[in-house]
């Protein structure tokens, strides 16, 4: 089963745990490549609401881990797909990387599982995030100036963004606005966004 839909989208099973009954809950959703885990946290928030232990517990306070491994929120959901549910590391003395495309239990099948959690948060593993998403807004457009210098040997594309436009690419990724993306992207390539 192949890790990208014909949608460009990843399906997932989150789960959310209760701990007072120990209590497994699960959710499925499919969502977008390039999109990112804190847009989820208000919709999974509403959803567990009645599981959490703390009424005072707001949307941003939640962070995901794969396998108890914290997610860095800053990174695409692709990015972060790819390297938690792909092949095994490499491993050391040669031996060749395994490859788990066949096999029933491997965690590069899909859906891939995430647990989502609003207590606990690892602080040396994770920065917070705001409610305002400017955190998220600085580290995609820091993102996009980085691979626009590794793609073009510059980032003076990117970089030359009107606020205009800026905002407008930030807002079709917010939007899951996949054709809009593609437009601003070709900024690198003299196009005005639209």
């Amino acid at each position: 089963m192949s890790s990208l839909r014909s949608s460009g989208s990843i399906h997932r099973k989150l789960y959310g745990i209760q701990p007072t009954a120990a209590l497994l809950i699960q959710v499925q959703i499919q969502y977008p490549r390039l999109s990112y885990l804190p847009f989820l946290l208000p919709r999974l928030h509403a959803f567990f609401s009645d599981s959490l232990i703390s009424s005072d517990v707001i949307p941003y306070d939640g962070w995901f881990s794969c396998e108890d491994v914290p997610l860095k929120w800053q990174y695409p959901l692709g990015l972060l797909h790819d390297l938690f549910s792909g092949a095994s590391p490499y491993q050391a003395g040669g031996k060749e990387i395994k490859d788990q495309t066949n096999n029933e239990d491997s965690e590069g099948q899909l859906p891939w599982r995430l647990t989502i959690h609003f207590t606990n948060w690892p602080e040396q593993a994770l920065v917070r995030p705001d409610a305002e998403g400017e955190a998220l807004h600085d580290a995609f457009i820091n993102s996009v100036k980085e691979a626009d210098f590794l793609r073009n040997g510059t980032a003076k594309g990117i970089m030359s963004l009107s606020k205009e436009d800026s905002t407008t690419l930030w807002n079709a990724v917010q939007e899951r606005k996949i054709a809009s993306c593609a437009k601003c992207f070709n900024t690198t390539t003299n196009a005005r966004c639209t």
